[in-house]
């Protein structure tokens, strides 16, 4: 892996440890869709969670897209280039996306002007989490080493927001009846005022997720082949 992509990975469990240490996933997925799409120049880096209950796809934070968080994101599995990666359970990639008959433009999000499409599944075992998708302009395609890089990333990903869910449901915060995302996945669209992620580094919530380096359990293969 090139090295700016290693040092990709380590900036993540920064992030990760950082935000989970304060139990602010919905701040820990901000800062990851801007970290990915700083390191491997992206135009657009856009995180999907999926909800086992009502078997949809949420978008959950972006960064270069038009996204009113009032207006939910919902798609379902096989549902455009983002529904088709978490239905076929493998890496999409694509020159350009609206050529790909599995393409579907959102309105109002704007993305049909990016042309090349790199979205991969976010897998823990059997278990979907969701999908992480990145876009570019014209003639700035995604290669092999993106490709690697993103499934470190969304591997980890995969990892930490399985491990919040047990967390939370050993803790408690959650019964048998509550839908199978934790709670700020659920207030996505009722993100914190603007800066708390940054300035709230020091804040001391009721709970906490483990840290990225202590999380319960063991990562599963994040792909199929």
């Amino acid at each position: 892996m090139a090295k700016d992509h290693l040092k990709l990975i380590a900036e993540l469990h920064e992030v990760c440890d950082r935000n989970l240490a304060k139990g602010a996933l919905t701040c820990l997925y901000d800062e990851v869709v801007e970290l990915v799409s700083r390191h491997l120049k992206a135009d657009v880096c856009t995180i999907y969670l999926f909800d086992e209950n009502t078997q949809k796809l949420r978008l959950s934070a972006t960064v270069g897209l038009k996204f009113d968080r009032e207006k939910p994101v919902l798609l379902a599995p096989g549902e455009g280039l983002v529904g088709r990666c978490l239905e076929t359970r493998r890496p999409l990639v694509e020159k350009v996306g609206s050529r790909n008959p599995h393409f579907k433009a959102v309105p109002g999000l704007e993305e049909e002007k990016y042309d090349a499409y790199l979205a991969v599944p976010m897998l823990m075992g059997d278990t979907r989490i969701g999908v992480l998708m990145l876009q570019r302009g014209k003639n700035r395609h995604f290669l092999e080493k993106d490709v690697i890089a993103v499934r470190a990333v969304s591997s980890k990903l995969a990892y930490l927001i399985e491990n919040a869910r047990l967390h939370q449901s050993l803790q408690g915060q959650i019964g048998p009846d509550a839908p199978a995302l934790p709670p700020a996945h659920a207030a996505a669209s009722a993100p914190p005022a603007a800066g708390n992620c940054a300035s709230s580094a020091g804040a001391s919530p009721a709970r906490a997720w483990p840290s990225a380096s202590r999380a319960v359990g063991s990562p599963g293969r994040s792909t199929r082949s």
